[in-house]
């Protein structure tokens, strides 16, 4: 039983891209465009949206409705990469179409063709009435109501002819081929397609930014996708040298404290803190196949700024502590009885304030020998210490 089919295209989140358009549209067997474009069949907002002009194409191939990607930013189902410019999707009832910031569910509709006959089909019996081969109607044996049925008069059978043009436009419009209209020949809303070379880049290089600007919480209004390619350029320079600093850090810390990567855990999950490469990096926190005991992206890249933080703080109160260690150390009445400490004996009519300035030099010049590393002692022992127990007291806190 021959069906006329139809398509339709709901939008799922109207509120979101507050379009003051149509909702929703359907699609008949002729297809038709989507998009920004003032001739685009089913038109949409271009106000923030996301969606350009001959975004995609609705065409009804081979007995379905399939979904032709004009943007290279059309994506069906949550996909990861979008179907890519000239490529088409095949699309069945509950798929989800991407464009832009719009989500827009498919449903088809199946219904008896207009003018169809709902007759059921005959018997193998009956067909044998036809004699395919001289293409005429044979007489039925032994039935005078047959013999009435299938006199051989000329006025019984059809004229010949051209058949009818009427649909041509339709079809043609269907299959994507030139549409007759009278003397002139035109073409339908498909534009040409040109020969594809390395399409895995070429798709990249059509990617749209919406997944992107979703997962920066933030909104930005682009021109054309030129701009939206740079755009997308610059936010990939940019995770790189993120990416690249914190792997310098981690490489870079001190071997004795260790400052980011002292940490509370049994086992080091984060990717950022294994030594590797900026690619190895790179495949270990965005692959398909990466560790499921490993951090995700944004929650290493969170950790580390997190053990960054945690460091600065502790170094500045480590640095505080130190420096009031030492300052106990250098005090005058701390000293004095440091140089009371190397007096043999007293002496007759001695100045004591001559004599402590003196034991203060005899003091500083020693301190400054490179026999003495005292200084530094002090200022490195207090200075661990305290580093320690302010870092594992921020970890503690981030844990609780």
């Amino acid at each position: 039983m021959d069906e006329r089919q139809s398509l339709t295209l709901k939008i799922s989140n109207p509120t979101t891209v507050g379009s003051g358009l149509l909702p929703e549209h359907v699609f008949t067997m002729a297809g038709g465009s989507i998009g920004t474009a003032e001739n685009d069949t089913w038109k949409l907002s271009s106000h923030r949206t996301g969606a350009m002009a001959g975004h995609a194409e609705v065409r009804f191939i081979d007995g379905d409705f399939c979904l032709i990607d004009r943007s290279g930013c059309t994506y069906v189902n949550s996909a990861s990469q979008p179907i890519g410019r000239g490529r088409r999707a095949r699309l069945k009832s509950g798929d989800t179409i991407t464009i832009g910031r719009y989500e827009i569910r498919a449903e088809l509709v199946r219904g008896p063709q207009p003018g169809s006959s709902s007759m059921p089909e005959e018997s193998d019996a009956d067909h044998t009435l036809v004699n395919v081969e001289e293409s005429r109607l044979v007489r039925g044996e032994g039935s005078e109501l047959a013999t009435d049925l299938m006199a051989s008069k000329p006025e019984w059978f059809a004229a010949e002819g051209e058949v009818s043009d009427e649909y041509r436009e339709h079809r043609d419009v269907a299959v994507g081929l030139p549409v007759r209209q009278g003397d002139q020949v035109s073409m339908s809303g498909q534009r040409p397609r040109k020969t594809r070379q390395k399409s895995d880049d070429h798709s990249r290089q059509h990617i749209s930014g919406a997944p992107l600007l979703k997962g920066m919480e933030s909104e930005l209004d682009f021109a054309d996708s030129d701009e939206m390619r740079l755009f997308l350029e610059e936010a990939g320079q940019t995770l790189k040298a993120t990416v690249e600093g914190l792997l310098a850090l981690h490489k870079g810390e001190d071997s004795r404290h260790q400052a980011l990567r002292t940490r509370l855990q049994p086992i080091e999950d984060n990717p950022l803190r294994l030594g590797q490469s900026y690619e190895e990096s790179i495949q270990t926190l965005f692959a398909n196949q990466r560790s499921p005991v490993h951090l995700s992206a944004p929650a290493a890249v969170s950790e580390s700024l997190e053990s960054l933080r945690h460091h600065q703080v502790a170094t500045s109160e480590a640095i505080r502590e130190a420096l009031d260690a030492i300052l106990h150390a250098f005090s005058p009445e701390a000293l004095l009885r440091r140089f009371h400490g190397y007096r043999r004996g007293l002496q007759q009519h001695e100045d004591e304030g001559r004599w402590a300035w003196d034991m203060y030099q005899h003091y500083y010049r020693e301190l400054k020998s490179s026999r003495q590393q005292g200084f530094e002692r002090l200022f490195q022992e207090v200075f661990e210490q305290a580093y320690d127990q302010h870092l594992r007291q921020l970890q503690r806190e981030n844990l609780s």
